[in-house]
């Protein structure tokens, strides 16, 4: 950073600009650039609700409007501790009753509003800050690019985040002692911030940072200033103490205060791997689709630099009072440690990035003198535009921007909707609520919220994200998802039985993963399981249920349910996906066992043009595949493997196929031309390797490892599923 005394100095080098560019247009162009990335961000907060954890919230909500903070029980989860924590049940009951009161439009324009608020008032922090208008923009365009991935979340930190700018605000923001008002302001927020989301405790932390910076300053300071900054520290410590006791004005009294340790605990025991309880690190490159994205990680490294930078800098550069006697640091110790602390989470919690505002307000603080030194200068308004254009390309390609467009509905229709129904395998949860059923079930994490909130009481689920479950049950999931005992010895089928587990919900395509974050298939993990049937199957999941006499009455009712719907069902051996196909086309159509076109693909299968019937069979082998009807697939898969042996998709398709089926033998026959794929086709290395080493597996570890083995890449099963209905949304 310049000193006062080289802004002054003719030698420094100056660029001049052409004089037809208006004065107007630099400021312009960064408020544009920072419009644009906004805007962005606004409509992906409006577009129909992904949140996972919004459900959860939703259905707790719906509980304590009834019921008051005080639960007497869990109304979701099966094996829960007790009743759930109350760390924000105020937030809770005000969403559901934004959705009772205005519907699920209504949560999308909250959202919309909330993250507006946070921007505006971002933005107005920054102008005040740095006396800067474009800083203002370029800034607040770097916060988003920080915090995004938490921004177009429906959740409680939208209101911690709030409340951190309004503490800011309220104590620091001016470096004189803030007055009794803005204490009493800041008691009254840590009240209500205690009862809507369990990060608080973010509160004091911060105002201890700041009063931890206000104690330091005192050291170097003259008489007179020290009895300011005495001051200044005293009303920290008032309103971090008694807004710390505010804090305890909850229901859990401080029951909540825990929870913010007990949560990034245990988080990471369910191999979420994407899970924002993962820490920053600093010295690897982001993995791709994980938080965070590439330029939030290379600002954050940007915002470590330059407050590593402006502390050298003033430690070399001190000037001198005129008495001599004093050094006057141009930047606020209080925030100084503030933008420390909040610099040292994130390498705790990639969560906590969105504190990045504090070292771009600490920095806006420090450069307000040379921007104010510089204001008459062309080429400084132009560097921030030229930074504030360059963000935006930089947003859409390598921050959150994929993000954003990956779940952005292509058209006006689907962003009308009111969630995303087919996120959820919304199907499975209608059919459970239509059929009547009862019981725990299994869902993957990110169900399990949206199926509590249509399902409970009658169906629980046994994890949710309260994490309000013994550590046992937090342990299981993993390798629920993955088919494989948990404990030492224990088979797939005994950890079912251990769990307690009626209903077990599978999901997704066998596919190859697309991103850092893992693909869990379970759609075929119970097929031909002694003591399971399937009771529906479509081509992207599947719903088992426990064959014993407590499920009798489920199995009744199903056999009801598929009376009424005209659809084939036998309880002996439960739901047949190729008979329900070939006796009610039209129902198996609508709830995504086939696609729209299916008919066309049949027809041009056995047609007469030979073109046609090599792409309908091999579609029509995958659609097989998917259905779990493998020897329909691997018949038609021979024959093309005996006109083309050449064809890797289907030898890979084939094998997979007999894996499936238990025919080891006969898969390795197949699977040695995959072995000898180049290098870089891993999916028929992989397969390869799969087919050589159940060889010599004992029966539970063959099947695991035939469970978690993919056959679909990214774009085959992007070309399978094209033509699928899409589970219609439901209002309650």
């Amino acid at each position: 950073m310049p000193s006062s005394q080289s802004l002054s100095d003719p030698r420094r080098v100056t660029v001049r600009l052409p004089d037809f560019l208006p004065d107007f247009l630099p400021e312009l162009l960064g408020h544009a650039a920072f419009a644009g990335v906004a805007i962005l961000l606004l409509l992906a907060a409006g577009q129909p609700l992904l949140t996972d954890d919004t459900w959860l919230h939703l259905a707790l909500g719906k509980a304590y409007a009834a019921e008051g903070p005080w639960l007497s029980a869990d109304p979701l989860l099966a094996r829960a501790l007790g009743p759930p924590a109350p760390a924000a049940w105020l937030f809770d009951v005000g969403l559901f009753g934004v959705e009772r009161w205005t519907g699920f439009s209504g949560l999308r324009a909250v959202h919309v509003a909330g993250v507006a608020a946070i921007l505006a008032l971002t933005w107005s922090l920054l102008r005040r800050a740095s006396g800067s208008r474009l800083f203002a923009s370029l800034a607040s365009g770097l916060f988003i690019a920080l915090s995004a991935y938490r921004l177009i979340q429906l959740r409680p930190h939208l209101l911690t985040m709030l409340a951190v700018l309004a503490l800011y605000w309220l104590l620091l923001e001016g470096t004189s002692p803030p007055s009794r008002k803005r204490i009493a302001g800041a008691v009254v927020l840590f009240a209500i911030w205690a009862n809507v989301h369990a990060a608080f405790l973010l509160g004091p932390l911060l105002v201890g940072a700041a009063f931890a910076g206000g104690l330091i300053a005192m050291l170097w300071r003259d008489a007179g200033a020290r009895e300011r900054s005495r001051g200044r520290a005293i009303g920290l410590a008032a309103a971090g103490g008694l807004g710390g006791l505010a804090t305890l004005l909850n229901p859990g009294g401080i029951q909540p205060h825990l929870a913010w340790f007990v949560a990034g605990r245990e988080t990471p025991d369910l191999a979420r791997v994407g899970d924002e309880w993962s820490a920053v690190n600093l010295f690897a490159f982001p993995l791709p689709g994980l938080p965070p994205s590439p330029l939030a990680w290379l600002i954050f490294w940007g915002l470590i630099l330059a407050v590593l930078a402006l502390i050298v800098h003033v430690a070399r550069r001190g000037r001198q009072s005129p008495n001599g006697n004093e050094t006057r640091a141009p930047f606020d110790p209080a925030l100084l440690f503030v933008a420390l602390l909040s610099l040292a989470l994130p390498v705790i919690a990639v969560r906590f990035l969105w504190l990045g505002i504090f070292p771009l307000l600490l920095l806006a603080h420090a450069l307000r003198p040379w921007l104010e030194a510089r204001a008459q200068e062309k080429s400084i308004p132009w560097i921030g535009a030229v930074a504030s254009l360059l963000l935006l390309p930089a947003f859409l390609n390598w921050g959150t921007g994929p993000l954003i467009f990956a779940t952005l509905p292509g058209t006006w229709a689907g962003y009308a909707e009111p969630y995303r129904a087919g996120k959820y395998h919304a199907d499975l949860i209608w059919m459970l609520d239509d059929a009547g059923l009862q019981g725990t079930a299994f869902a993957d994490y990110h169900m399990a919220g949206f199926a509590g909130y249509w399902l409970a009481p009658d169906i629980r689920t046994l994890v949710n994200g309260t994490l309000n479950v013994p550590q046992d049950v937090i342990a299981a999931n993993l390798p629920l998802r993955e088919r494989r005992g948990q404990r030492e010895g224990e088979t797939y089928t005994e950890l079912l039985d251990r769990q307690g587990i009626d209903l077990f919900l599978g999901i997704r395509l066998p596919r190859a993963a697309d991103s850092a974050r893992p693909w869990f298939y379970s759609t075929a993990h119970l097929e031909r399981t002694p003591s399971w049937i399937p009771i529906f199957r479509n081509l992207t999941s599947a719903i088992y249920l426990r064959a014993n006499a407590k499920n009798q009455p489920n199995l009744q009712r199903l056999v009801e349910y598929y009376a009424e719907q005209e659809v084939p069902f036998d309880p002996a051996v439960g739901f047949d996906a190729e008979r329900v196909i070939r006796k009610n086309r039209n129902w198996a159509i609508l709830h995504g066992l086939i696609p729209r076109h299916f008919g066309a693909i049949t027809k041009a299968a056995y047609g007469s043009d030979p073109k046609l019937k090599v792409q309908g069979r091999g579609t029509l082998a995958a659609i097989y595949t998917a259905l779990g009807l493998y020897e329909r697939a691997i018949g038609l898969d021979r024959k093309r493997l005996e006109a083309d042996p050449g064809i890797v998709a289907v030898r890979r398709r084939l094998v997979w196929c007999l894996l499936r089926l238990g025919r080891i033998t006969e898969a390795l026959e197949f699977a040695e031309p995959l072995g000898e794929t180049p290098p870089g086709d891993w999916l028929s290395h992989r397969i390869y390797d799969v087919a050589r080493e159940v060889i010599d597996s004992n029966a539970e570890a063959r099947a695991g490892l035939i469970a978690r083995l993919p056959v679909l890449s990214y774009a085959e099963a992007a070309a399978l599923t094209a033509g699928l209905a899409i589970p219609v949304p439901r209002v309650p």
